[in-house]
């Protein structure tokens, strides 16, 4: 199993809340695909953790700053990249059928980690 932290996930807190209060608001939206480890948030923390399958890994050629880019989608909103050092290794995985799943959390200083972890189908 592989696993990456998305890059640039702090600069889309935004629509990190989005994606999280979607789910966190309509409890019929959890299922096993997508769902908050525990119930109640931390402290800390707006959310509990959140685990989804709903995960998109997509070559982006185009980009004018690296043209290896992946961009990490999570239910069809771009969250981040992967990191510039993992794209070689991870564009191969995408060429095999994977399964991926995102893990966000938030830390004590309030900044949400999104970690993908890549495993056989």
């Amino acid at each position: 199993m592989k696993k990456f932290n998305v890059a640039g996930a702090s600069f889309r807190t935004e629509k990190i809340d989005f994606v999280l209060e979607k789910y966190y608001k309509d409890k019929s939206k959890q299922n096993s695909d997508s769902y908050f480890v525990d119930n109640q948030p931390q402290k800390y923390s707006k959310y509990p953790v959140f685990i989804t399958n709903k995960v998109q890994l997509i070559p982006e050629p185009e980009n004018k700053h690296d043209e290896n880019a992946i961009k990490v989608l999570i239910d069809d909103v771009h969250l981040g990249y992967v990191p510039r050092t993992q794209t070689e290794e991870i564009h191969k995985e995408i060429k095999d059928e994977n399964e991926y799943i995102a893990e966000i959390k938030e830390d004590i200083k309030n900044q949400y980690s999104i970690e993908i972890s890549i495993s056989k189908k």
